[in-house]
């Protein structure tokens, strides 16, 4: 059997062999479910996402169906291949606090190739990172709340509860500038 993940294959760009997946992917037959596979060749789609809010499985719908199109992608990312949100978090709705998630997406657009500009924007991308996560920490107008299974309800956001995921090993630059600011804003 083969395991894989429609939205993997914008990996292509890295060496990784989307062919592979996509012959796969379209001559397998669809079976809904694992008592009627017959033969080699099924395909069994895996949608629900037990993990993430619906608000991040939203954003991935949409960002996936948008670059995963006919001419640029081998696959295109369709209303078939969608995640669904299958969490199961309570929504609470008060005046001043944030319990629903949010997705932010900043782009920072650098068409230099001069070492002292990637320096200067990775800088100005740290700073945009530490500003959003001081409004998450210290916002005195919205008071952000994330779940926590542990006491079976909400709870004010803290620096534990961030993580921040780099591009790439050369994102350990990055990691150190973040981890340096963060001290001296902590």
């Amino acid at each position: 059997f083969m395991v894989g993940d429609i939205k993997q294959s914008i990996y292509g760009f890295r060496g990784a062999k989307v062919d592979l997946f996509s012959k796969k992917y379209k001559n397998f037959k669809k079976v809904d479910d694992i008592t009627f596979v017959e033969g080699n060749e099924n395909k069994i789609l895996l949608y629900d996402n037990y993990r993430s809010r619906n608000e991040v499985i939203s954003f991935v719908n949409f960002i996936f169906e948008n670059i995963m199109i006919d001419g640029i992608s081998n696959i295109e990312y369709t209303p078939e291949e969608y995640l669904n949100c299958a969490s199961d978090y309570k929504v609470i709705k008060n005046n001043n606090e944030n319990c629903e998630g949010e997705v932010t997406l900043s782009i920072i657009i650098n068409d230099e190739k001069n070492s002292d500009i990637i320096n200067e924007m990775e800088d100005v991308e740290c700073s945009l990172i530490i500003e959003y996560i001081n409004k998450l920490i210290n916002s005195e107008d919205t008071i952000y709340k994330i779940y926590d299974k542990s006491i079976n309800g909400y709870r004010k956001i803290e620096y534990k509860d961030i993580v921040i995921l780099v591009r790439n090993v050369n994102g350990a630059c990055i990691s150190k500038l973040l981890h340096e600011e963060l001290e001296k804003n902590n």
